[in-house]
């Protein structure tokens, strides 16, 4: 096995066909882990980052990647220099990718490639799987080795298998649940001028992402300047995803108008049977008629009815609303691993012994 550590864009963009091949033969095919997803995260949240994409070959087959990026960051208030995945708020989850037909010593020996290589302050693994591979050999190392590193519980995401019939799904729903929803899909019909249109989304061209925009500006997130309105960043980044994803069919966007005017949406991206909800805004003037959960059960309905997909992946936290639809559960981790140097093992210290030991007598005063 050898190592190659790609820093240059140009080189990134040359690996696309060896990275999806590889993803086909890993343990999780999955959008956020396809090569164009990085390519689109990458120019709109690469700015002042520098490229440090890890691959790993035996003779010259491309057996791992590691899709890292570097920075200079603070740490309670500390400048450090910090290796972690390529990912955010708007990925729905992140990893290592590995093929899967390697034996366990074989993949072993990746993943000490991997967390060996690099010269920063911190490596971070974030928003991996809890149970991913990487997750399992990180967390048995630090066990094994003593290792300086800290977990946190990251992002825990609804997850809806499609299968069956419809009306089976839904009766498997508490009877309360069932009630609230029946009452939300009357008065929403009885108001008697919405209308729900599906579309397939072929470029950012489409008159439907302006009408999504205008409203995410009316929605709650506007009070925290994270509507598409305000949060231009991710608004391109949804753009960018459409003018890639648009063009193969795999984007999808569902809205509810009244009098034609756009009230709530859902924003779909298609991949290998899986559907990932990436956003999902509603105008808080409409709050009344449940615009969101209305197109959330059509939605769903939807899947069931046309037997297209296998999964809805929420890609949100477990919030109460989407708990009443699935118990199934994806738990991330961020897992920190820190260096041998004198800071990175002070701040490993202050992090994971001494700041909760802190937070515990603080409860214990304050009770």
């Amino acid at each position: 096995m050898h190592l190659d550590v790609v820093t240059d864009i140009n080189r990134f963009c040359d690996l696309r066909g060896d990275w999806n091949r590889l993803l086909m033969v890993s343990e999780s095919m999955s959008l956020p882990l396809c090569h164009e997803w990085f390519y689109a995260w990458w120019q709109v949240f690469g700015a002042n980052r520098q490229l440090n994409i890890i691959c790993i070959y035996d003779e010259q087959q491309l057996i791992a990647i590691a899709p890292f990026l570097k920075e200079r960051s603070r740490y309670r208030g500390i400048s450090v220099s910090i290796q972690k995945l390529m990912a955010n708020g708007h990925s729905p989850y992140c990893n290592v990718i590995v093929d899967n037909s390697l034996n366990e010593n074989q993949k072993n020996e990746v993943f000490e490639m991997i967390t060996h290589c690099g010269s920063t302050d911190v490596l971070l693994f974030n928003k991996i799987p809890e149970d991913s591979l990487v997750a399992h050999y990180l967390v048995d190392k630090a066990r094994r080795s003593g290792l300086c590193c800290g977990i946190t519980t990251s992002l825990i995401t609804p997850v809806i298998r499609i299968k069956g019939e419809w009306g089976d799904f839904i009766r498997d729903k508490s009877r309360k649940f069932r009630k609230n929803l029946n009452n939300k899909l009357n008065r929403f019909n009885k108001a008697g001028n919405f209308t729900i249109t599906h579309e397939n989304i072929s470029s950012r061209e489409h008159p439907y992402l302006t009408e999504m925009v205008e409203i995410s500006k009316q929605s709650w997130k506007s009070k925290i300047k994270n509507d598409l309105g305000s949060n231009t960043v991710g608004r391109e980044f949804l753009l960018i995803l459409a003018d890639i994803f648009g063009p193969r069919g795999n984007l999808h966007l569902w809205i509810v108008h009244t009098a034609g005017i756009p009230v709530a949406f859902e924003y779909h991206l298609e991949f290998h049977g899986v559907i990932y909800p990436v956003r999902a805004d509603f105008s808080e003037k409409y709050r009344t008629f449940s615009p969101g959960s209305v197109l959330e059960y059509t939605v769903l309905k939807s899947l069931f009815d046309e037997k297209r997909a296998k999964e809805y992946y929420s890609c949100a936290d477990n919030y109460w609303y989407l708990n009443n639809w699935s118990k199934e559960l994806k738990k991330h981790i961020n897992f920190e691993v820190f260096a041998g140097t004198m800071k990175s093992q002070l701040l490993c210290a202050l992090e994971y012994k001494i700041i909760p030991k802190l937070r515990l007598m603080r409860d214990k005063l304050s009770k």
